[in-house]
C-alpha cells in the first residue's frame, strides 16, 4: 500500500482519508411490534395484481404500487404530472404518489 503523505498525485493527496475500523462489541436483534411495524408502513396492498402487462407500469393498490413504494422514476409522479427535483416531497393530486427518489422503493414497506 503506497503512502498517502508521498504520494505524487494531487488528487489522492487531496481527496484520501484514513479511516481505523472499529470492532463491533454487540449486535442485538429484536422481533418488531405490531405497533413498530404500522409506524413503518405506507400503505395497503389491495389487489394482487403487479404490473399491467401493456404497459408495463405498476398497477395502483397493487403489490408494486406507486403510491405505496414510491416512484419508479426519480423524482416524478406516476402521471407525469410533476418531473424534477424542484418538486421534491410534494404528493401528486391526481395519482396521489410523492414525488421523491426512487431508492425510497426498497426501504418502503406496505
Amino acid at each position: 500500500m503506497q503512502d498517502i503523505k508521498n504520494n505524487t498525485n494531487p488528487w489522492v493527496a487531496r481527496h484520501s482519508v484514513i479511516t481505523i475500523p472499529v470492532p463491533i462489541r454487540r449486535v442485538t436483534i429484536s422481533l418488531a411490534s405490531p405497533d413498530r411495524i404500522l409506524e413503518w408502513s405506507k400503505g395497503e396492498v389491495v389487489r394482487a395484481e403487479t404490473i399491467d402487462y401493456r404497459t408495463h407500469k405498476p398497477e395502483m393498490g397493487g403489490l408494486f404500487c406507486e403510491r405505496i413504494f414510491g416512484p419508479v422514476k426519480d423524482y416524478e409522479c406516476a402521471c407525469g404530472k410533476y418531473k424534477g427535483a424542484r418538486y421534491k416531497g410534494i404528493r401528486c393530486d391526481r395519482c396521489g404518489v410523492e414525488v421523491i427518489e426512487k431508492k425510497w422503493r426498497r426501504v418502503r414497506m406496505g
